[in-house]
């Protein structure tokens, strides 16, 4: 289980009864989603996209330097994110090149 307050990023591993800082991201998170691999993708203020495969979390890069609002259809390396004011980007190699939808 995971959840998000502010810029902080944490992980329960027995059903929500005890939680541990994972992670603390650059900036506020608005939105995440988890693949079937367990990848995590997160997104937020000003372009912020995270991922967490089983490495560990790292940033990606931004489609757009806006804030991102919604995250969805993830994979291992693929993941379409979307805009405040509702434009799609979709990645298929884990952030380096976003395509618009």
């Amino acid at each position: 289980m995971w959840r998000i307050s502010g810029s902080v990023i944490e992980r329960s591993g027995d059903g929500g009864a005890t939680w541990a800082m994972e992670f603390s991201a650059s900036d506020t998170v608005s939105a995440g989603v988890v693949a079937a691999d367990d990848t995590v993708w997160l997104v937020g203020s000003g372009g912020l996209v995270l991922r967490r495969p089983a490495a560990g979390w790292r940033a990606v890069s931004a489609p757009v330097m806006v804030d991102l609002v919604g995250v969805s259809d993830a994979g291992a390396t693929s993941v379409t994110v979307r805009t405040a004011d509702g434009r799609q980007f979709r990645t298929t190699d884990g952030g380096v090149t976003w395509m618009v939808r």
